[in-house]
Formats: C-alpha cells, structure tokens, sequence
C-alpha cells in the first residue's frame, strides 16, 4: 500500500500510522519536503514503524515537468534531502505530483537513486468523495490483484480480508468528518 498524504500532517499522519500499526500493514508514505522540518519526529515515526518513505517533491507543483530545468531539480533534490536528514535514511523511491512525468524528472530523481513509480488508483480522496466512493475505488481490483499476488507468492489474506470488509470502517477512523 502507498499512501500520498503530502505530509507528513501532523494530525492525519499519527492516525494513519495507528490504524496501519493495529493491523500490521506496511506502507510507503509520500512526503513532500516542505512538510518534513516541522515533522521530523512523525518521519521518524514512520520508519521506526518500518514503512518505505518516498519524495513527493518540495512545493507538490503539479505542473512539475513543465517548470525550468533548475526548479525540476530542486523540487525532487531539496525533499530528497530533507526526507533524508529527517529519516537518517534516503527515500528508494519518487512519485511525481499528479503523475505528471517526463524523461527530465524520471532522470533526476533516479540521479538520487530513487525508483520512480505511479499509482493505479486514484479516488480523488482530497475532493472528499465520501467513504463508499473511496472504498469502492481502492477495493475495486483487490480480488484481481490478491490472485496476482498469490501467484507471485505473496500471501497477504489478512490485509486482503480487512480491505474487503472492513475498509469503510477504517477509513472512518483515519479521518472522521472528512466526508
């Protein structure tokens, strides 16, 4: 599971790590730098709990390929280092802002050794759809995805379980009143 909070948030954050800690799931948390120095402790937080962190870039510019060359590499490089000082480790991996890519930012990021990668989901979370749209958009392919990864040799019918029946529930707890 990757999670994009633009955060760390010092409110989200914490109840996102307590519901993942309650049920032993791993996540990769997107962070943008502009967020870390204020949250130093919650980044700690995160790995301490051993979730992968990941640059979500400095300002999350939406645009970010179409910026100059100068500000595309101080986007991803300044809240690579930042993520970095916080965690005392690097973050392995780079998500573009919105999915906007191009051969520049896929190039500077993996200059810093970071893995780039996308989402296949997208519930327009931030639009505050309500819990029945979220739930239905993130569950939507678990039954196509769990036989993937059984076939691949992962086994992770807990998680599975919890997403198909009890994920409304959850969500409820992460972020109550944000329907």
């Amino acid at each position: 599971m990757a999670l994009t909070d633009d955060g760390p948030h010092p409110y989200w954050t914490p109840r996102v790590l307590d519901v993942l800690a309650e049920f032993e799931v791993p996540a990769t948390f997107n962070m943008t730098g502009v967020q870390v120095p204020g949250n130093a402790r919650l980044v700690q937080r995160i790995v301490a709990a051993g979730h992968q962190i990941a640059d979500h870039t400095l300002n999350h510019p939406l645009n970010l390929p179409a910026l100059p060359a100068p500000r595309i590499r101080q986007e991803i490089a300044e809240a690579h280092d930042r993520i970095a000082q916080a965690a005392s480790a690097a973050p392995r991996f780079f998500r573009a802002p919105g999915g906007a890519w191009s051969r520049q930012v896929v190039d500077n990021a993996s200059s810093l050794g970071m893995i780039c990668v996308g989402w296949g989901v997208d519930p327009r979370d931030w639009d505050r759809p309500g819990v029945p749209h979220i739930t239905a958009c993130c569950c939507a392919d678990f039954p196509r995805l769990a036989h993937v990864w059984a076939d691949q040799g992962y086994r992770g019918q807990a998680f599975i379980e919890w997403v198909r029946e009890d994920l409304d529930v959850q969500i409820e707890v992460v972020a109550p009143g944000r329907r």
